[in-house]
């Protein structure tokens, strides 16, 4: 969607382009994107001058010597086209203004979603399009957006998004100026203290000003002339690069969902101080998770061990007689675990383990939920969860870390503590090992010494 920088720079190519120019006709192709009598728009227009094009927010105006403007949003997709008269008509042309002088501007929207109002000039600011849109980061003052925030008890990130409250930024510029800040998106928009307000105010002015200097950004589909391509992309820090290494740490960028709109930051430079930083590691059986656990607790994080809950989850009677309504009441022998047995009958059926996983994944995640819950503001908390990704428990996370060794070696390390091998390793076959690859921030081989593992844990900088 083109945000304040885009809609600038076509501003300024349509000031250059169309200004002084006499309207002789205009066509509306698809007339329910008017909002105003089709009628009154054309009679409005034709005949008329354009004696200037201004912007507000995302918004643009076309004021006409005859006392009238007429305003276009763009929407997602929409952009315009300077062309001869008589040119064959797109199929995704919605407006045509012909010219006096033998041109005619094209309004082009793939999507449809563009709207075209009209107005007299001089109500610009008391009614219509310009009277609904909040002011720009170069009008606000920090202390002016954190008292435009002070009741606004939403992520900041999506606060920013808010046209009525403070225009012109739109997703993109929104993660760039909150990662140029520190500033974790998700934090609330009305706890924000004073001195962040004014970092977001002034990079907010630093950020779009590059941006409009650059011509904006062209992100898929989005070009606002012939062969005039914003060249902003090439400075993003964050925007659209998930997993990719953060260019002040080093770590991965993460996206995360909020009001509906994807934000992309880094969770270790726009840490606040009194977020808990959530390292979930998975891993298929005994490729290291135990060594990891140990170093990670050495380094003062809270140790969520799943295994150990799950356990304790089978001491409950409750708990019990749903186990064993699954996979038999051999399951528990005098209130006590079966281990052999609920073994072999995973194994066995896909559809029984299947079905227990369904029962307990939730229980775990729950516990999980909690732990995290209970732990003093700043904690460092690690998540040991076998199956993070299934149990959906790594949506809990900051990041996550993928443990894994060769088969042979998981092998001899279950031999040499006389493990029943052979039904451990038939059991965690259908570990999603290649699924977990995919989601993991970070893949740790432990297919050397445990000194060898050990350095590569600490390289990952999350000590």
């Amino acid at each position: 969607m083109p945000e304040l920088p885009e809609v600038e720079t076509v501003r300024r190519e349509l000031l250059l382009s169309i200004q002084g120019k006499k309207i002789e006709h205009v066509t509306l192709l698809r007339e329910k994107n008017v909002k105003a009598n089709p009628r009154d728009f054309k009679a409005a227009l034709e005949r008329a001058i354009i004696q200037d094009v201004q912007r507000k927010g995302k918004c643009l105006r076309f004021d006409l010597d005859n006392g009238y403007s007429f305003y276009s949003h763009l929407r997602m997709e929409g952009k315009y086209f300077l062309r001869q008269q008589g040119a064959p008509f797109d199929k995704f042309d919605l407006l045509i203004i012909d010219f006096t002088d033998g041109s005619s501007l094209r309004y082009n929207d793939v999507r449809k979603f563009g709207t075209f109002h009209l107005g007299l000039t001089k109500d610009a600011e008391v009614d219509g399009p310009f009277s609904e849109i909040g002011p720009e980061p170069f009008d606000l003052s920090g202390k002016e957006l954190k008292e435009a925030f002070s009741k606004r008890n939403i992520p900041v990130k999506v606060a920013l998004l808010d046209q009525p409250v403070i225009s012109g930024i739109g997703n993109i510029y929104d993660s760039e100026i909150l990662f140029a800040t520190k500033i974790d998106p998700m934090t609330k928009a009305n706890a924000l203290t004073l001195a962040q307000c004014d970092a977001i105010i002034q990079e907010s002015k630093r950020i779009l000003a590059k941006a409009i200097e650059a011509g904006g950004t062209t992100i898929k589909s989005f070009h606002h002339g012939d062969n005039i391509d914003g060249m902003f992309q090439l400075e993003l820090q964050v925007y659209g690069k998930q997993g990719q290494p953060c260019p002040e740490c080093g770590h991965p960028i993460k996206r995360v969902f909020l009001g509906g709109r994807s934000s992309y930051y880094c969770p270790f430079c726009q840490r606040q101080p009194q977020t808990k930083f959530v390292l979930g590691i998975t891993g298929p059986i005994h490729a290291g998770k135990t060594t990891a656990a140990n170093y990670f607790k050495a380094k003062g994080y809270l140790h969520f061990d799943a295994d150990a809950v799950t356990h304790s989850l089978y001491e409950i009677k409750s708990v019990q007689k749903k186990i064993s309504s699954i996979l038999g009441k051999e399951a528990f022998v005098e209130g006590k675990m079966n281990a052999g047995y609920i073994r072999s009958a995973l194994t066995r059926s896909k559809a029984k383990k299947k079905a227990l996983e369904n029962y307990l994944y939730p229980l775990v995640k729950a516990k999980a939920e909690r732990f995290i819950a209970k732990a003093p503001n700043g904690s460092k908390i690690l998540m040991d969860v076998p199956l993070l990704f299934p149990s959906h428990i790594d949506t809990l996370c900051t990041y996550t870390m993928l443990i894994d060794a060769p088969l042979e070696q998981r092998v001899e390390r279950l031999e040499h503590e006389g493990r029943p091998t052979a039904s451990l390793i038939q059991l965690n076959k259908e570990y999603p090992l290649e699924q977990a690859k995919k989601k993991a921030d970070y893949i740790v081989m432990n297919d050397d010494d445990v000194g060898t593992f050990l350095n590569r844990l600490h390289s990952c900088n999350l000590d």
